[in-house]
């Protein structure tokens, strides 16, 4: 996530991908598909917390990895009315530094777990609860840029 988001900054006035933008999806791939293989490992052994976590965050880096992929090979199709260009770099920056900040609250809240919340939950609700503010962030600032 910071990685992309970084990315996006620089992408801003060059769109055209680079070397590294490729790269960086490439890796994505491949960790999701790590993360998917360390589920089906725990499903083995009977280990649901690790199927249920490596599943969620598997699938979600993979679809992430798919949408960067998408836009690089130009095939992204984004039908309203701001301008692609703007839209894209800030909306998705806005998330992917969100996700990085969501990341670390949740190694922080991992670490530091009180015992009477699930392990689960603290592995899994920074992501619902900051999923749900980066989407409305995203929305307002969506209609602030339709407005100009």
């Amino acid at each position: 996530n910071t990685f992309t988001g970084v990315r996006l900054i620089h992408r801003k006035t060059n769109p055209k991908p680079k070397f590294i933008d490729c790269f960086g999806v490439v890796l994505m791939v491949f960790s999701s598909l790590g993360m998917l293989y360390f589920s089906y490992l725990s499903y083995q052994k009977d280990n649901v917390f690790s199927i249920i976590l490596f599943t969620i965050f598997g699938i979600f880096m993979l679809l992430l990895a798919f949408e960067d992929l998408r836009v690089l090979v130009g095939r992204k199709q984004i039908d309203n009315d701001v301008p692609l260009q703007t839209r894209y770099w800030f909306q998705n920056h806005i998330s992917r530094m969100g996700g990085s900040y969501i990341t670390t609250v949740t190694a922080f809240l991992v670490v530091n777990n009180p015992p009477f919340i699930p392990i689960l939950v603290v592995w899994i609700a920074p992501g619902v609860i900051g999923g749900f503010i980066i989407a409305k962030t995203r929305r307002f600032y969506m209609d602030k840029f339709k407005k100009t």
